[in-house]
């Protein structure tokens, strides 16, 4: 089994992505908002995705609440966002046993990143439960309760903080200059959380943190996933890489090497997200 994600084509697999998944298995899938039509055909793609990489594998979604939300109305419930929870708890638990429902057993939520009083991110947004980080630490624990108890594994995003970053990831490699110690506050959702005792996964950014290293963002940072996410943020579950086809990583090479180091940085999984066919296979083949 490859430590690789992949995203499907479509709505329903081709003959070649069945060949393809069946000779390599990877870890698992992504699923986006154009392979969510209706609950049945969600359930197929699963079931059929299931059968060429194995019983085990990961189905993972995005579904977080709010804008970030692959099902939507009119066929699934819609679901506040972090900023709007009253209930983090009952909120995650139903949205997971929504999602568990059409087959996926893993989602990249919750999101806890702390935006600094008075600051704005781009990418963020009321994806962040509270500016207190202490809340945020809170209000995540109580998030992943939800969902473990509705059978998903939830994967706390994006360590070590995406907050400060002003610029969206997807196009643009956001630099943060803070010092070291103003840094200390976006840790502290993550420790509470990595440090609660319970099973679950997570995510890194694509966040350039000049305090920890100048040359990398955290998904390819060595440093940084060693010394703050493994070190100071006492994390030890798996760990995602953030979708590597962002251009966040541009400069950084193609999406076939973008995989390799991440991987080689630290990561445990490595997500290349919305690859052609032609990518897929090349990254797949690379990998095996």
């Amino acid at each position: 089994m490859l430590p690789i994600i992949i995203t499907p084509q479509g709505p329903e697999l081709s003959d070649q992505e069945k060949d393809l998944y069946s000779k390599y298995k990877p870890y698992g899938f992504i699923l986006y908002g154009k392979h969510c039509e209706n609950p049945e055909q969600v359930q197929k793609l699963c079931a059929d995705l299931r059968a060429c990489a194995g019983n085990d594998c990961v189905i993972s979604i995005d579904q977080e609440g709010g804008r970030v939300s692959r099902m939507r109305s009119p066929h699934w419930p819609e679901f506040p966002a972090a900023a709007d929870m009253t209930d983090p708890y009952q909120t995650y638990f139903d949205l997971g046993t929504m999602i568990r429902a059409e087959g996926v057993n893993v989602n990249y939520a919750p999101c806890l990143d702390v935006i600094p009083t008075g600051q704005k991110s781009d990418a963020i947004g009321d994806r962040c439960f509270s500016s207190n980080p202490n809340l945020c630490g809170e209000k995540g624990i109580d998030a992943c309760r939800g969902m473990i108890d509705a059978g998903i594994t939830p994967v706390i995003k994006h360590m070590p903080g995406h907050g400060r970053a002003v610029e969206d990831t997807h196009y643009f490699l956001p630099v943060v200059k803070a010092s070291e110690t103003e840094l200390q506050d976006d840790l502290k959702p993550f420790q509470a959380v990595a440090q609660s005792g319970l099973d679950i996964a997570g995510m890194t950014c694509h966040v350039l943190f000049e305090a920890w290293d100048k040359d990398h963002p955290a998904t390819l940072s060595k440093t940084i996933i060693r010394d703050i996410i493994r070190g100071e943020i006492g994390f030890k579950g798996l760990l995602y890489s953030d979708d590597l086809a962002m251009k966040a990583l541009d400069r950084y090479g193609d999406i076939v090497k973008r995989v390799q180091l991440s991987l080689k940085a630290g990561c445990d999984i490595a997500c290349p997200c919305n690859t052609t066919f032609e990518e897929t296979k090349r990254i797949l083949e690379a990998s095996y």
